[in-house]
């Protein structure tokens, strides 16, 4: 498990920067004539269709493995919404404000998921020390070179 969650979050730690680049090319598409506009904000609306579920997997599986109790909730009630068009400059800006929510999402599940991996990694690390470290109650018995 901790290779996939290392593996999962930095590939969600990279998605962050696209993300925010993307809210602001929606914000600059607000000034751009209508049939450019149109275009654009049906692309990055498909983009956030499309990352949206995939957070959702990422939130639920965090919760379901009892790794994090506190996954954000609100990636549930979010990626339920139906999808509204987008026409206006209005609309721009309420896409590039959802795409930057996303990133910040995105970037917490990200960091939940390293810390995860490094927890798991250090509970690794402890479990080889496990046979040298001495019982809790008693003396450590070491094995001795053989002299005779």
């Amino acid at each position: 498990m901790r290779q996939a969650a290392e593996r999962n979050g930095e590939a969600l730690r990279r998605i962050v920067p696209v993300l925010l680049a993307l809210a602001r090319f929606a914000e600059r598409a607000g000034g751009l004539p209508f049939p450019v506009r149109f275009v654009l904000l049906a692309i990055l609306g498909h983009a956030e269709a499309v990352i949206w579920p995939r957070v959702e997997r990422v939130t639920w599986l965090l919760v379901e493995t009892g790794a994090d109790g506190r996954a954000p909730q609100c990636a549930a009630r979010l990626a339920g919404q139906p999808r509204q068009r987008l026409h206006g400059s209005a609309d721009a800006a309420s896409l590039a404000g959802r795409l930057r929510m996303l990133a910040w999402i995105v970037a917490g599940l990200a960091a939940r998921l390293l810390a995860v991996a490094e927890s798991a990694a250090r509970r690794m690390s402890f479990s080889r020390l496990a046979p040298v470290l001495p019982p809790a109650g008693g003396v450590a018995l070491c094995a001795a070179p053989d002299t005779s």
